[in-house]
């Protein structure tokens, strides 16, 4: 029988639910776009969808820091290590995610930025309806718009700011005005 894609991502969340649950680390069968397959020692912490595709969010033990693994790109069941996962990596993991947009994970040693920005009049409901992280903070001064967001710069985070087009202009930090990031992307 051939599964779907969904059928297939439905298998791998009640597969990682299991061992997220059971709270043992696993080895794991991870085929990246444009890469050799590989095989990754990890410690599943989690599960998390964001912008319509899961992801578990582990510890790898090979690089000694969290990564996301997109559950459509695992091969194969999980194998478990039979070790247990340390406590102290969800507690870390779940300090991250405070300050993530999205689900890349800053570098070591790397810290939240103050990403302060300009939103046009006509936008200013849409983020306050549906605010981007729930560190947001929306300033009125002399009828000009400012809001500010404490995050991990991250490419989902550029890519949101990006999609509001000329409605937003970036005050800040310096390196992250949109000039910056895109000729860091080229």
């Amino acid at each position: 029988m051939i599964l779907t894609l969904i059928q297939l991502v439905q298998k791998r969340l009640y597969q990682f639910a299991e061992f997220v649950k059971s709270e043992k680390q696993a080895f794991v069968d991870y085929q990246p776009f444009g890469k050799e397959q590989r095989k990754l020692d990890v410690q599943p912490l989690m599960l998390k969808e964001f912008n319509n595709r899961w992801f578990l969010l582990c510890f790898d033990n090979s690089t000694q820091w969290f990564s996301n693994l997109p559950l459509d790109r695992i091969v194969g069941k999980p194998r478990s290590n039979n070790k247990e996962i340390e406590i102290a990596k969800l507690a870390e993991l779940k300090g991250l995610l405070k300050h993530m947009y999205g689900v890349s994970f800053p570098e070591i040693g790397e810290s939240p930025q103050t990403i302060e920005f300009e939103i046009s009049p006509g936008r200013k409901p849409y983020l306050e309806t549906k605010p981007i992280h729930f560190s947001q903070r929306i300033v009125e001064e002399n009828g000009r718009f400012f809001v500010k967001l404490l995050l991990f710069v991250s490419r989902e985070l550029i890519s949101h700011l990006l999609s509001y087009g000329d409605d937003l202009i970036v005050k800040g930090p310096e390196a992250f005005k949109v000039k910056e990031v895109y000729r860091d992307w080229e």
